[in-house]
């Protein structure tokens, strides 16, 4: 058609589009995790946060399975003052007053710790002698006592405590306002980083840092910058399919995306593919914003031809 518009562009290469992606995700990562930990420091600081720990600290302390906060187990690894034998009797004691303490366990707690002390062995050497009265240590090495109370704390009494509703609660406090947090900051960071800078810093071409880094330019199909609204649209696309839809989904529309962008002709993503929308090699070319710049350009150049040409006529006479 003789009026038709026809602007080319090559393809930008993948290992330069994943290099630009790769660029991007550490500049989003890095700052969501400055922000969640300014934002977690000021948060520790609040009333709400400190009565949760309190609370937290103070079940910590019923149970006897915590010195100063610190898981016992850990205290006395750390603690090169207290004889091996001080430790593991304390360790014993600690464990015996938390699985007979109600508040934390029922009946079976006892049962099942008696059962592992029956069928303890270090070296071939049992710990414990069995009675029907009783349950003692045998006469052995105290470091392989130490470590028999050291793993019933960590991988058993530690279980019982964790299932305590109060002791939950606490926990799910910490984790969700983590959750949140997280949310909130890395959101934050992808409006940055993928919509705040593409659509005030680099309008030509809707660069991010990565894509500006490696000369990847974002076009329609009509070869012309992405506007403001497709760009915004491309934005909600990628954070509703590939962030939201892909976390729930586990990752399963990101590798569509993924899949589409290796296979695809013109090597277009999912949401590329879906909004009509290319990622070409910005190298040596001039993008514009529109059709008016364009034909404005196409005009300059074709006087700048005949200027030249008029000069060539000049210098042959």
């Amino acid at each position: 058609m003789e009026n038709e518009l026809i602007i080319e562009y090559s393809v930008a290469p993948l290992h330069r589009r994943f290099g630009a992606l790769l660029v991007d995700l550490f500049c989003i990562v890095l700052t969501a995790f400055m922000l969640f930990s300014l934002s977690n420091m000021a948060f520790r600081e609040t009333q709400w946060y400190k009565d949760n720990q309190a609370k937290r600290e103070e079940i910590q302390a019923e149970s006897g399975l915590y010195i100063e906060n610190t898981l016992i187990s850990e205290y006395y690894d750390n603690d090169e003052d207290t004889p091996i034998r001080e430790k593991k009797d304390i360790l014993a004691y600690r464990i015996l007053s938390f699985y007979s303490n109600e508040t934390f366990c029922d009946s079976s707690a006892m049962d099942e710790y008696d059962l592992r002390r029956a069928e303890a062995v270090t070296d071939g050497v049992a710990l414990f002698t069995v009675t029907a009265q009783s349950i003692s240590e045998n006469d052995v090495n105290p470091e392989y006592l130490y470590d028999f109370y050291k793993d019933e704390i960590e991988l058993h009494a530690l279980s019982y405590l964790a299932s305590y509703p109060q002791y939950v609660e606490t926990n799910q406090f910490i984790l969700w306002s983590s959750i949140v947090q997280g949310i909130i900051y890395g959101t934050l960071s992808l409006v940055l980083f993928w919509l705040v800078i593409p659509l005030a810093a680099f309008r030509r071409g809707r660069y991010s840092l990565g894509r500006k880094l490696f000369k990847i330019a974002q076009v329609g199909m009509d070869g012309m910058s992405l506007s403001w609204w497709r760009y915004t649209l491309r934005f909600i696309f990628i954070y509703f399919v590939y962030v939201i839809l892909g976390f729930g989904s586990f990752t399963i529309t990101l590798i569509v995306g993924l899949s589409m962008m290796l296979l695809s002709k013109r090597n277009q993503d999912l949401a590329e593919y879906t909004l009509n929308q290319y990622s070409v090699d910005g190298r040596g070319v001039e993008i514009y914003m529109d059709i008016g710049e364009y034909l404005a350009a196409m005009d300059n150049k074709a006087k700048t031809h005949l200027r030249n040409e008029e000069i060539k006529d000049i210098t042959n006479l």
